[in-house]
């Protein structure tokens, strides 16, 4: 089994165990200890194996954490969310075995790549937005969501990660917060996090995944200072610089977006991943409208310019600081199916005119 020594050097593959689990080597480190590649002998697959340290796992405070992102995360079954395998003790060592993610997290890629295309950085906020509806529908705030705990596979795949921070909501067993104590990492932190508020609820999630979108967009976080308590106070008191004036490669709704998800008062913000879905679905559709410009109906949708359309109706919704207006779903209707309803539309003004036209007839006749 992994020692204190095994803990600190990489491994001879087949050389250590744990139980049935096979130590290959180390793939990564963090607070809570290291996380290696291990085969699974009798599931027989290959599994990332986290190993809590003897030394940190006397002190409560980490161990509760380390067993908090245990039960957390197994909860949890969603294509978005890195699956749980087990989790336990073995030969006194406390572990969790999860999926194996063939892929950089999102914080590698984005050093890699400095800013990533607006239409990429959707498709990645989708699907943790699509994590957190599942997440925060079970009764779990994440409180923690940074590129670091974002992983994407060689595939494409997004997989939400790292459920250390966690909290259930209205949960008598759970892990709640110390009032005054502050929680998450403060680059991606929620204003209400920042004041050690002890009601923090799923808003502080939309928050960091704004910050996140904000990330990928420009290549940098959307707050910085020479210490963490410099980036703290800007949350609860300055907006970060708008997206486009660091990058004018991004449409004005993905920055309306990323201006809601990221107000500093949680009233203000998103309500619900679902809403958070809602427009980025819409900002994702209005993207490719002129792409997939043919000609015709479709020529003179890309001239509409949806994706303002789309920024004008976030814009709308954040200064209301409801859910969606009638007229909100209306716009959202159109952009979803806009050649139908166009031609719709055209349909109806030949019909108007033929019947204007028959009319008039009818008139003249009747006159003579």
């Amino acid at each position: 089994m992994p020692d204190e020594s095994t803990e600190s050097r990489p491994a001879r593959p087949g050389r250590a165990r744990l139980g049935p689990y096979e130590i290959i080597e180390p793939i990564g480190r963090g607070g809570m200890g290291i996380v290696y590649r291990a085969r699974d002998t009798v599931a027989q697959r290959d599994v990332a194996l986290k190993i809590l340290p003897r030394s940190l796992a006397i002190d409560d405070t980490y161990l509760s954490r380390f067993r908090r992102e245990a039960q957390a995360a197994s909860k949890l079954k969603h294509p978005n969310i890195v699956t749980v395998y087990d989790h336990g003790v073995l030969e006194k060592l406390n572990y969790i075995a999860f999926e194996l993610v063939d892929g950089p997290s999102l914080d590698r890629l984005i050093r890699q790549e400095e800013r990533l295309a607006e239409a990429q950085v959707v498709e990645i906020a989708l699907a943790v937005a699509r994590a957190l509806q599942h997440a925060h529908g079970q009764g779990v705030l994440h409180r923690d969501i940074k590129p670091g705990n974002i992983l994407v596979t060689r595939g494409g795949d997004v997989k939400l990660a790292d459920f250390g921070m966690a909290k259930y909501v209205a949960s008598s067993l759970s892990f709640q917060t110390t009032v005054g104590r502050v929680f998450g990492t403060p680059a991606f932190l929620s204003p209400e996090q920042a004041l050690g508020a002890d009601d923090v609820d799923a808003r502080a999630d939309i928050y960091s995944l704004g910050c996140v979108v904000y990330n990928m967009a420009t290549g940098r976080p959307p707050f910085q200072g020479d210490n963490p308590f410099v980036v703290i106070d800007q949350h609860r008191r300055m907006d970060p610089v708008p997206i486009r004036s660091i990058n004018t490669q991004i449409s004005t709704a993905l920055e309306a977006f990323v201006s809601r998800a990221m107000a500093k008062l949680p009233e203000h913000r998103y309500q619900a991943a679902d809403e958070v879905i809602w427009d980025l679905t819409l900002i994702r559709q209005a993207l490719r409208a002129p792409r997939n410009a043919r000609g015709g109906l479709s020529q003179l949708v890309a001239a509409l310019d949806a994706i303002n359309v789309v920024g004008r109706k976030i814009r709308a919704a954040q200064a209301s600081a409801v859910a969606p207006t009638l007229r909100n779903r209306i716009i959202a209707a159109f952009l979803a199916r806009p050649e139908f309803w166009l031609a719709t539309f055209v349909l109806m003004l030949i019909g108007a005119a033929a019947l204007a036209l028959w009319a008039g007839i009818r008139l003249g006749a009747a006159s003579r």
